[in-house]
């Protein structure tokens, strides 16, 4: 459809071409749902490996406590290795949901494009077919 031999493009550069098309010709339905979903997860994952880091200083600290109105409650270490565990998973699960949506705008670019092609050439031979 560009006249680009595949051969002399890499991967990320296909993805770009395609994607770049589809937005020229107005086709970009769920592109914008995908793009805000990998940045949502993305600062989310990096809000909790933030978190997990803080947590693991104020572990090696002693006398860490939490003080909610005037109740101060002394948080033990264990506690907080626990939160630093599950601040770690979250992570984790924050940034498989990123890939995933990378994933899916990857995919929904190609065969985009894919489908694109497809009705170029449809209406290639119709018009073949009418002259």
């Amino acid at each position: 459809m560009l006249g680009i031999d595949l051969k002399d493009i890499s991967p990320e550069w296909l993805f770009r071409i395609c994607d770049e098309t589809l937005v020229q010709r107005g086709i970009c339905t769920d592109r914008e749902i995908y793009q805000y979903r990998e940045g949502f997860y993305r600062g989310t994952m990096v809000s909790f490996l933030v978190l997990a880091v803080t947590l693991m200083v104020r572990a090696v600290i002693p006398g860490t406590s939490l003080m909610i109105a005037t109740f101060v409650q002394v948080i033990s270490a264990p506690a907080l290795v626990f939160f630093i565990i599950l601040s770690l998973a979250g992570a984790w699960l924050a940034f498989q949901r990123y890939r995933r949506f990378s994933i899916y705008r990857v995919t929904h670019a190609i065969f985009g494009f894919l489908v694109l092609q497809e009705q170029n050439q449809i209406e290639i031979k119709k018009e073949a077919r009418s002259a």
